[in-house]
C-alpha cells in the first residue's frame, strides 16, 4: 500500500467521520453513570471494582483534560470512533490487498451502527469506545508483528490486549478472535503461526482469569444482576436477534433518510471513494477474487458474532443498546467484503462503481438512523432535567462548608439513584459535600437516618478504590432541597415531614452550611449558563 493511497483513504475516512460527529450532540445524558465518571475522572480515579474493572475509565479519563466540560468526553469518544475506523481500514487492507474493499470497512465502521443508541452518548460512550479502539489496535499490532516478524510487537500487541480485557470484560470474546487473523494470512497450516496466535490469545485467557476469579466472589453483583444465562439455544436465538438487529436496517429506510445530512454524507463518501479508486487504478482496488472475497465475509461474520457473543450469555439483554461497539468491526468487514464479492461479477469497468454504490447506499442508511437516534436522544436525554436542577442549587447553595451532605427530596425524579447525585454533589463542590436522594435507588450507596443524624455508607468494595469511606453527617450539617413536579428547587427551611421527624435535641439550620460571597468554585462551569 502506497503512501498516497493510505493518506487518500486516512483522509477520505477524516471526513466522513466528520459528517457523522456534527450530527451528534455533546447532551445526549442517562440518568445514572455521566456524574459518576465526571467526578472519578477529575480525581484521576479508573477502577471500577464493584464491576472488576480496574481500568475502567482508562478510557474516559483524556475526557477530563478539559476541565469543567462535556466537551471534552464527546471529543474523546469522537476521537476513538475516528482512529477505529483508521484501524479496521489497515487491518482490512493487510488481510484483503484490496484499498478499495479496505476503505469500505473502515467507512462502515464509522457510520454503521443503526440500532445502538448508546453509541450516540456523550459521556457512557467512552467506556465502551475506548475497549473497541484498543481491541483494534491490538489486532493490527498483532497482524504487523506477523507480516513484519517482530517480537516486540507481538509483546505490544499482547500489553494492550490485557489492558482492553480489564478495562472492559466483553473485549474477552473478540480478542480471543485476534488469533484468527494470523492464521487467516499464514494459513492453518504453519506452525510457527499457530506458536505466534497462541502466545496472543494466552494473554488473553490470563487477563480473563483474573476477572473470572473476581467474578466468583459474592460482591461481583454487577454482571450477575443482568442474567447470566449460557443455554446453547438462548444464546444463539439472541446472536441471531443481534444480527438482525444489525443487519435489517440495510433494507429498511430510516425515517431521517431525506435530510441535508444524509446527502452531505453521502456525498463526502462518494468524492472520498472516487480519488481512492482514481489513485487505486494504478493498483487492484476492487479486484479481488471471488473465493477469498467469500472467507472474508465469513471471518467478518465470526468476528461480530464474538464481539455480541458476551451480551447474548445475559438474559437481560434484549436490544442492540451497547452491543453494536464490539460487533461493529465485524460487521463492517463482512458488508465490505461482501459488496466487494457482489460486484466482482460485474464487468471490469463497473465494478468499482459499483462499490462506491453499495457504499453510498450504507451511509446514507446509516447517516439517516443516526439522524434519527439523534432526535430520540434530544427528546429523552437527562441533561436539561439533572444540569437544570444542580443549575438551581448552585444558584441557591454557592458553596458550602466542608463535611456538608445535601438531601434532594426529588419529585421531578431527575435523579433516580443515590449515586448519581452524591458524585454530582461531590464534584460541583470539591469534594466539600456529598449528597443522597430521597427514596433513591441505593445501588454502590446507602444511607440511613437515626438519632446522631444520617449515615452514608459506600459499598465495601469502592471504598478503598474510590477513597470513599462511611461517614456520618449532623443534623446541623444538613441542606434539604426540594425539587418539584415542574422541576423548580426550592430550599427546605424547616425540616420537613417528608423525612423521619427530627430529635428533639437535633438543630436543623440549613444557611449555616451555605457559604456566600466567595469566589465561585470553578467545577461549577460545567452547569453552562440558564
Amino acid at each position: 500500500m502506497t503512501a498516497r493511497a493510505t493518506l487518500l483513504a486516512a483522509l477520505a475516512l477524516a471526513a466522513v467521520w466528520a459528517t457523522q460527529f456534527a450530527l451528534l450532540a455533546p447532551t445526549n445524558f442517562t440518568r445514572t453513570d455521566e456524574w459518576l465518571y465526571v467526578s472519578l475522572t477529575s480525581r484521576g480515579i479508573v477502577d471500577c471494582p464493584h464491576m472488576q474493572r480496574p481500568l475502567a475509565l482508562l478510557w474516559a479519563l483524556p475526557g477530563a483534560l478539559l476541565p469543567h466540560r462535556f466537551i471534552g468526553f464527546h471529543l474523546t469518544d469522537g476521537v476513538y470512533v475516528l482512529l477505529s475506523g483508521w484501524l479496521v481500514f489497515l487491518l482490512a487492507r493487510r488481510l484483503s490487498g484490496d484499498v478499495l474493499l479496505a476503505l469500505l470497512a473502515g467507512v462502515f465502521a464509522l457510520v454503521w451502527s443503526p440500532r445502538d443508541m448508546n453509541r450516540l452518548l456523550t459521556v457512557q460512550a467512552t467506556v465502551a469506545a475506548g475497549p473497541t479502539f484498543a481491541t483494534l489496535l491490538a489486532f493490527v499490532l498483532l497482524v504487523e508483528s506477523w507480516v513484519r516478524g517482530r517480537v516486540l510487537l507481538l509483546a505490544f500487541a499482547g500489553a494492550v490486549a490485557f489492558v482492553a480485557v480489564r478495562s472492559y470484560e466483553a473485549t474477552a470474546a473478540l480478542m480471543l478472535g485476534g488469533p484468527l487473523l494470523v492464521l487467516w494470512m499464514a494459513g492453518i497450516r504453519s506452525r510457527r503461526a499457530w506458536i505466534w496466535a497462541g502466545a496472543f490469545g494466552a494473554v488473553v485467557v490470563f487477563a480473563v482469569a483474573l476477572t473470572a476469579l473476581f467474578l466468583r466472589r459474592p460482591e461481583a453483583s454487577y454482571q450477575f444482576a443482568l442474567g447470566f444465562d449460557p443455554r446453547p439455544r438462548a444464546v444463539i436465538g439472541r446472536l441471531a436477534l443481534q444480527f438482525g438487529w444489525h443487519l435489517l436496517p440495510l433494507v429498511m429506510p430510516p425515517p431521517a433518510l431525506v435530510t441535508v445530512a444524509v446527502g452531505v454524507s453521502a456525498a463526502v463518501f462518494v468524492l472520498g471513494c472516487g480519488l481512492v479508486a482514481a489513485d487505486g487504478r494504478r493498483g487492484n482496488a476492487g479486484s479481488s477474487p471471488p473465493l477469498p472475497l467469500a472467507g472474508l465475509a465469513a471471518l467478518g461474520a465470526l468476528l461480530a458474532a464474538l464481539g455480541y457473543l458476551p451480551f447474548c450469555l445475559l438474559s437481560s439483554i434484549q436490544s442492540a443498546t451497547r452491543t453494536q461497539f464490539l460487533s461493529g468491526p465485524g460487521i463492517a468487514l463482512l458488508l465490505a467484503a461482501t459488496a466487494t464479492l457482489v460486484c466482482s461479477f460485474l464487468p471490469a469497468p463497473g465494478r468499482q462503481a459499483g462499490m462506491g454504490l453499495l457504499g453510498a447506499w450504507v451511509v446514507a442508511f446509516g447517516t439517516g438512523n443516526t439522524v434519527a437516534m439523534q432526535g430520540l436522544w434530544t427528546e429523552m436525554s437527562s441533561y436539561p432535567a439533572q444540569t437544570g436542577l444542580l443549575r438551581q442549587l448552585a444558584a441557591r447553595v454557592p458553596d458550602v462548608r466542608p463535611h456538608t451532605l445535601v438531601v434532594l427530596l426529588d419529585e421531578s425524579d431527575a435523579f433516580p439513584a443515590v449515586f448519581t447525585f452524591r458524585h454530582a454533589i461531590g464534584y460541583l463542590y470539591d469534594q466539600r459535600a456529598a449528597g443522597v436522594v430521597w427514596g433513591g435507588a441505593d445501588y454502590l450507596y446507602s444511607f440511613s437516618f437515626d438519632a446522631a443524624g444520617v449515615r452514608l455508607e459506600p459499598w465495601p468494595v469502592i471504598r478503598e478504590a474510590w477513597r470513599d469511606e462511611p461517614t456520618r453527617y449532623g443534623y446541623g450539617e444538613l441542606i434539604v432541597a426540594r425539587s418539584g413536579a415542574d422541576r423548580r428547587l426550592a430550599l427546605v427551611r424547616e425540616w420537613p415531614s417528608a423525612l423521619p421527624p427530627l430529635p428533639p435535641s437535633a438543630r436543623y439550620d440549613p444557611e449555616a452550611r451555605i457559604v456566600r460571597g466567595g469566589a465561585p468554585v470553578a467545577a461549577q462551569r460545567i452547569l453552562g449558563p440558564p
